[in-house]
C-alpha cells in the first residue's frame, strides 16, 4: 500500500535517475551542478526520512567547495555574491554585540551554506542556455511531483507532503515550478504542464503557495494589452477570489488555520518588541526564537481583532523573513533587505519580455511567501533572489535575446 513514508523513500532516486536519463540523452553541458543540485534539493534536502536530509546537507557542502574552487581559480567571488557579503557583514555586527547563544552556531553555518550554494548555482545559470536547462529540470520535477501530491490528496486524503517534510514547502517548490513551465516551451506543453502543477499545489492546501501561479496569470494576461486586462478583469477578481477562499477537500479541523494565524500574529507583535528594544544590531542572528516568550509578554496587542489561540509554546520562529531581519539585525539591516528586494524586482523588470514573465511572478511569489513563513534558510530563496543581478541574456543582431 502506497504511504507517505514509502513516497519519500522511493521517489528521490527517481528523481535522480530523471537527471541522468536526461543528462545523458541530451548530452547536457551546461548548468549541470545546478539541475544536479534542484534534484537533490526536491527529493532529498527537506525529507526527514533516516540518512536522507544528511545526504542533501552532504551535496550542499559539496557545492560550497566547489563555490570556493571557483573562487580560488578565478582569483574574485562573483559580483551578485555582494549582497549577501553585507548581510553577512550586519551578521557578524549583530553577534559580536549580542552574546552566543545556543542557536547561533547553527543559523551562521546555515545562512553561510545556503547563501553559497546560491551564489554557485547563479554562476551555472547566468546564460540563457543554463537557466533554460535549470527551469526545464525545475519543470518536469514539479510535474512528477504535482503528480504525487495529488495521490496523496485523494489516495490518502492528507495535505500532500510529497518528498518535503511540510506541505507548504512543498507548494512553494510547486509554485516556483508552475513559474518554469513557461520558460522555453508554448502552447499545450506549457499550460498543459502549468495546470497539471497548479492542481498538485491545490492538493498541499497551500495558500500562500497559490500567489506564483496565480501571478503567472496576471502577467500572461499583461502580456496582452490594456484594453483586453480591463475585458478580463473579472476573471482575474475571480481567480484571486479563489487563491483566498479556495475550498480545500481536507476539513478545517486539519488544517487549524486559526491557530495558524494567531501564530503568525504573535510572532509578529513579539518581532516588532524585539526591533522596538533593539532597533541597532537586534537581539542577534538567530535569537528570534528563544527571546519570543519574553518578548512576546511585553509586547503590546498590535491586533485586536485577529483570534488569539492560547499557547504554551516558549520557542518560536518569526514566520516571516522580514520581521526576522528587523528583529534579529536591527532596523538598519530590515530596510537594507527591503532595499535588496526592490533592486531585485527592479532589475526584473529591465530584462527581456520573456524572462521578464516568469521571473516578476516568481519573484514575487517567494516574497508573498517569505511575508508568512521562514524562507531564508532555503537556497531556493536566495537563487531566485540573486538571480536577477546576474542574469547575462545577450540580445543578437536580429533582436533575439540568448
Amino acid at each position: 500500500m502506497i504511504s507517505q513514508e514509502l513516497i519519500k523513500v522511493v521517489l528521490p532516486w527517481l528523481f535522480l535517475a530523471m537527471w541522468a536519463f536526461n543528462v545523458r540523452s541530451r548530452r547536457v553541458r551546461v548548468g549541470l551542478m545546478a539541475t544536479l543540485y534542484i534534484t537533490v534539493l526536491a527529493g532529498f534536502a527537506s525529507n526527514f526520512t533516516p540518512f536522507y536530509r544528511e545526504m542533501g546537507q552532504v551535496f550542499s557542502i559539496l557545492i560550497v567547495l566547489l563555490f570556493f574552487l571557483r573562487a580560488y581559480k578565478r582569483g574574485a567571488i562573483p559580483r551578485h555574491a555582494a549582497p549577501v557579503l553585507v548581510l553577512l557583514s550586519l551578521i557578524v555586527v549583530s553577534l559580536i554585540v549580542n552574546p552566543s547563544r545556543s542557536t547561533t552556531v547553527v543559523a551562521l553555518v546555515n545562512f553561510l551554506v545556503v547563501s553559497a550554494v546560491a551564489v554557485y548555482v547563479v554562476s551555472e545559470i547566468e546564460s540563457r542556455a543554463g537557466f533554460e536547462e535549470f527551469a526545464r529540470q525545475f519543470r518536469l520535477l514539479g510535474i512528477l511531483l504535482a503528480g504525487i501530491s495529488v495521490l496523496e490528496g485523494i489516495g490518502l486524503n492528507v495535505r500532500s507532503e510529497g518528498t518535503f517534510s511540510n506541505p507548504n514547502y512543498l507548494g512553494l517548490f510547486l509554485g516556483v515550478a508552475a513559474c518554469m513551465a513557461f520558460v522555453g516551451t508554448s502552447g499545450w506543453r506549457r499550460w498543459g504542464s502549468f495546470l497539471v502543477i497548479s492542481i498538485g499545489i491545490y492538493y498541499t492546501q497551500s495558500r500562500a503557495a497559490f500567489i506564483m501561479p496565480f501571478l503567472m496569470i496576471v502577467f500572461n494576461f499583461l502580456s496582452i494589452g490594456v484594453r483586453r486586462v480591463v475585458a478580463l478583469s473579472p476573471v482575474l477578481l475571480l481567480l484571486g477570489a479563489l487563491v483566498v477562499f479556495i475550498p480545500f477537500p481536507v476539513g478545517v479541523s486539519q488544517r487549524d488555520d486559526g491557530g495558524s494565524d494567531s501564530e503568525r500574529v504573535l510572532a509578529l507583535e513579539a518581532g516588532i518588541e524585539m526591533a522596538r528594544e533593539n532597533p541597532f544590531f537586534g537581539v542577534g542572528w538567530g535569537h528570534f526564537i528563544e527571546e519570543f516568550w519574553s518578548a512576546s509578554s511585553r509586547a503590546p496587542v498590535l491586533f485586536p481583532s485577529v483570534p488569539r489561540v492560547e499557547t504554551s509554546r516558549r520557542d518560536m520562529v518569526s514566520h516571516n523573513d522580514y520581521v526576522r531581519m528587523f528583529a534579529e539585525l536591527g532596523v538598519v539591516a530590515g530596510l537594507y533587505f527591503m532595499f535588496l528586494t526592490w533592486k531585485s524586482f527592479r532589475r526584473v523588470l529591465a530584462m527581456p519580455a520573456s524572462l521578464r514573465m516568469v521571473l516578476a511572478p516568481t519573484l514575487l511569489g517567494l516574497v508573498a511567501f517569505s511575508l508568512t513563513h521562514n524562507n531564508l534558510n532555503s537556497a531556493l530563496f536566495w537563487i531566485f533572489f540573486l538571480y536577477p543581478m546576474a542574469a547575462k541574456w545577450k540580445r543578437a543582431p536580429n533582436g533575439v535575446w540568448s
